[in-house]
């Protein structure tokens, strides 16, 4: 089992008892990552929530990990999801939206990369370049934060509860239609 602390330290544990068998402090441009997904050849996926501490501060980069090696996979442009959700969503643009990435995967058919931002409740599908923004309802998604695939393409999103309990935490799967 992998985990990530947002400060890009990835921790290992042993999937029968939890034991920590290692852990590394990966040398990464952000100071804040979220998205986490593992490749089929065991090299990861790590997307930062906010830009790199120098550059452009609309790029969300997103790196590969395979082995000890840390490589530049490809940059997510904030303000290019932006203005596809204004054109896509005339109606509930209502300025800049935050893009934000929180979870980060591969869908198992298509090769697509889908990106969850949790900020504005947005989930992001590229091809090489942005195809899709698709807003997530509210009443559904208090704060989506994690994305998933089943090996038949069908996408789950989680989407923690309220710390007082008052919004419960969810699962949502979404069969896929081979679109």
């Amino acid at each position: 089992i992998t985990v990530l602390r947002s400060d890009g330290k990835l921790f290992t544990l042993d999937r029968e008892n939890g034991a920590l068998l290692s852990e590394r402090q990966l040398s990464v441009p952000s100071l804040n990552y979220e998205g986490l997904f593992a490749l089929p050849d065991g090299s990861l996926l790590l997307a930062g929530k906010e830009a790199a501490v120098v550059g452009n501060a609309d790029l969300r980069p997103v790196h590969r990990i395979h082995d000890d090696s840390v490589s530049y996979h490809r940059e997510l442009d904030a303000s290019a999801v932006s203005a596809l959700f204004a054109k896509q969503w005339p109606t509930l643009a209502k300025g800049l939206v935050r893009f934000s990435p929180s979870a980060v995967a591969l869908h198992p058919r298509t090769g697509q990369l889908f990106v969850l931002s949790a900020d504005e409740r947005l989930l992001a599908i590229y091809d090489d370049e942005l195809q899709r923004v698709i807003p997530l309802p509210v009443a559904d998604f208090y704060k989506p934060e994690g994305l998933a695939f089943l090996p038949n393409g069908d996408l789950l999103i989680s989407s923690e509860g309220d710390k007082k309990g008052l919004v419960p935490a969810s699962i949502m799967r979404f069969g896929w239609r081979g679109r």
